[in-house]
């Protein structure tokens, strides 16, 4: 009988610490690595984002913006490294906004 417990108690320890190791380690997604923002390429984020790193290069994330009074609030399926385009109230949608990447810049600014 004592075997038994032995036996049973190793495999529960043994469950238990499985259990413990694959679900305390989250996953580390490293971001891609180009830098959409910053002081490499001059792009500035819009009011309201922070040009931060994504684990590899810098992209603009949301800090404190908010949609503004009377805009729907949007879930989009995906993340947008300089932002949303927003309409003419100022509310987003779930368009990319890269207007303020330009071809052939390396400013980011409108020639």
């Amino acid at each position: 009988m004592a075997s038994v417990n032995v036996v049973l108690f190793s495999w529960i320890f043994f469950l238990a610490l499985f259990v413990t190791l694959t679900t305390s380690n989250p996953v580390v997604r490293r971001g891609f690595c180009l830098s959409l923002c910053g002081d490499v390429n001059n792009v500035t984020c819009p009011s309201g984002y922070d040009c931060l790193s994504n684990g590899c290069g810098h992209q603009c994330y949301r800090t404190t913006f908010q949609q503004p009074p009377g805009c729907p609030m949007m879930k989009c399926a995906y993340n947008c490294p300089l932002g949303f385009v927003r309409d003419e109230n100022g509310c987003e949608g779930c368009d990319c906004d890269y207007s303020r990447l330009t071809q052939g810049s390396s400013t980011g600014t409108q020639a």
